[in-house]
C-alpha cells in the first residue's frame, strides 16, 4: 500500500510542478526603437520567424512564440486614404480589417475559429485584439492577435503555440500581446 501512495504523491506533485510552469514566470521589459514590450523568461530572442519582424522571439522546446511588426502611420494612412482603396472608415479601422481578413487568406493557414476583435482606445493609441484557432503546416495552432495605432506607427503583434498548449499558454500570449507600450 505504501508504494502506491508514494507513486500517487509523485504524480501529483508532477502534475502541480507542471502546472506552475508559467505562473512563476519572470517577465522582462525590451525596448526596441519605437515601443516595449514584455517578454516571459522562457523564451529567447529569434531570427527565424519571419523576416520583416522587428522583434521576434520563441521557444521550441515548449512551442511559444511571438512577433511584432511595425509600420509607420505615413505610410500606412495614405494607403487607406486612396479611393480606391479607402471605404470611408477611419485608417485604424481598415488596417485592423486586413490584418483580421488576412491571416486566414494566406493559403497556408486554415483557420477554424476566430473570436470577434475587442476594442480598446486610450490616451496613447488604440488597440484591436482577437484570438483564433487554425491549421498551419498540418499543426493545429492557437493564435493571440493584437493591432495597435500609435501618434507614430502601426504595431502588429502575433503570439502563437500548438492548440494541445493553449491552456497552458493563453495567459501568457494574452499578456504579451497587451503588453505593447509605443515609446
Amino acid at each position: 500500500m505504501k508504494n502506491y501512495s508514494i507513486l500517487l504523491l509523485f504524480a501529483v506533485l508532477t502534475l502541480m510542478a507542471g502546472c506552475s510552469d508559467t505562473a512563476n514566470l519572470k517577465w522582462n521589459k525590451v525596448e526596441k526603437g519605437t515601443f516595449s514590450f514584455m517578454i516571459p523568461d522562457i523564451i529567447e530572442e529569434r531570427t527565424d520567424l519571419n523576416e520583416e519582424a522587428d522583434l521576434q522571439y520563441g521557444n521550441l522546446i515548449k512551442e511559444v512564440y511571438v512577433v511584432v511588426l511595425e509600420e509607420p502611420v505615413s505610410e500606412v494612412d495614405p494607403f487607406f486614404a486612396d479611393t480606391l482603396l479607402g471605404n470611408g472608415q477611419p485608417p485604424m479601422e481598415q488596417y485592423s480589417d486586413l490584418i483580421y481578413n488576412q491571416f486566414s487568406e494566406t493559403g497556408e493557414v486554415e483557420v477554424t475559429q476566430i473570436s470577434e476583435r475587442e476594442r480598446k482606445v486610450n490616451t496613447t493609441h488604440d488597440v484591436h485584439t482577437w484570438n483564433c484557432t487554425a491549421k498551419n503546416n498540418g499543426f493545429d495552432a492557437y493564435y493571440e492577435f493584437a493591432v495597435y495605432r500609435s501618434e507614430k506607427s502601426y504595431y502588429q503583434v502575433i503570439a502563437w503555440t500548438l492548440l494541445e498548449r493553449k491552456d497552458k499558454y493563453k495567459d501568457v500570449l494574452q499578456k504579451m500581446v497587451n503588453s505593447l507600450q509605443p515609446l
